[in-house]
């Protein structure tokens, strides 16, 4: 009769017969005897080993709110038998919350994490901190005709780029027209109270923050086109990168017209060689602003004057058309036509593009 195991590391046999467990696991132990071959499985089992004691792979724990981990419990020694479930509780579970060993922070504060299994216990101790604001969405620059102010919308996000929120600050605003010219600059303060939801696309709810700028206290310029600069920081000392926008609808200054020459005045048509071939008096004028495209006025003239007396070659009176033109302080054409010298008569209106004016912004 001969003896055999199928693995040694869990079984021996001796050529006896005698089966020895060398660890836990399973073997098949062979006999055979001429041809006849006889089997046997044999399971060593673990040699339970009693629990000395229990602890948590922390101690203590520092986590932000929403912040999550998950303990761990440490058996001592790593092998020993345990046949019941560990139990989790907290001390305040309005601060940290716990589950199966993972725990979610909910807001400030200190509470203690325990766990227990076969009479022994471990603890933890969690503290949670609020979390801070790092982030801000730009969300741009909205002009209300209705009320002539620019508004400004910005928000503010916790740590987790999800949670909105409100705090106070001030935002350094600064706006500079497309000539150049720093038409306003000023640190705006806000608090809590100057955030709101607001809809945004197709409905979308932002909880945001808005800034108003009256038109009144921005700075007349060259131009109504230009940038918004704008900076936001938190009481606490907390900066975040600035931003700029395009923006139009600034105030610019009143186009004036200054007479160049005092009325009466008379103005003289020459021809070739010098000839005179009318004169005419200005007694007085006015004008109007008519219309307006991007900074560029076209400007109306009416000339009230009167014909003192118009000549030919042969010194002698005659009454062709006279023609007439005004052009804007671009030198671009916006009005002409002609009327009958024979027929021209004090307080005749009519324009000329003599230098009588000047156009100036102020």
């Amino acid at each position: 009769m001969t003896w055999d195991s199928s693995n040694k590391r869990v079984v021996t046999v001796s050529n006896k017969g005698v089966v020895k467990g060398i660890k836990a696991g399973t073997a098949t132990v062979f006999a055979k005897v001429g041809n006849k071959k006889y089997v046997c499985k044999v399971t060593i089992k673990k040699k339970a080993v009693a629990l000395k004691s229990i602890s948590l792979n922390k101690t203590s724990i520092t986590l932000k709110e929403k912040g999550e981990y998950n303990l761990k419990v440490i058996y001592n020694p790593s092998d020993a038998m345990v046949n019941e479930s560990v139990v989790w509780s907290s001390s305040d579970v309005n601060v940290v919350k716990v589950n199966g060993g993972k725990i979610s922070a909910k807001k400030a504060g200190t509470a203690v994490i325990t766990a227990k299994v076969m009479g022994m216990a471990a603890s933890c101790r969690v503290t949670v901190k609020e979390q801070e604001i790092e982030y801000i969405t730009y969300k741009g620059v909205q002009y209300d005709s209705t009320n002539s102010l620019f508004r400004v919308f910005f928000g503010l996000k916790l740590e987790d780029r999800v949670t909105e929120v409100a705090a106070p600050g001030v935002a350094t605003v600064k706006i500079v027209n497309d000539s150049g010219e720093e038409v306003y600059a000023s640190n705006i303060a806000f608090t809590e109270n100057d955030f709101n939801y607001w809809i945004e696309g197709v409905g979308d709810k932002v909880f945001i923050c808005s800034l108003e700028i009256p038109v009144s206290d921005i700075q007349k310029g060259e131009v109504s086109k230009g940038q918004m600069s704008i900076q936001v920081g938190l009481l606490n000392d907390s900066q975040f990168p600035g931003r700029k926008f395009e923006i139009s609808n600034l105030p610019e200054k009143t186009l004036t017209i200054v007479l160049e020459n005092e009325l009466p005045a008379t103005f003289s048509r020459i021809g070739a060689l010098d000839t005179i071939l009318s004169k005419t008096m200005v007694t007085s004028f006015d004008y109007s602003i008519t219309q307006q495209y991007d900074g560029d006025y076209i400007v109306n003239l009416d000339l009230f004057a009167m014909k003192i007396y118009d000549i030919d070659a042969s010194g002698e009176k005659w009454s062709s058309m006279v023609g007439y033109r005004l052009y804007d302080e671009e030198g671009v054409l916006v009005d002409s036509g002609d009327f009958l010298r024979a027929n021209a008569k004090v307080s005749d209106v009519f324009h000329m593009n003599e230098k009588i004016y000047s156009l100036k912004k102020g």
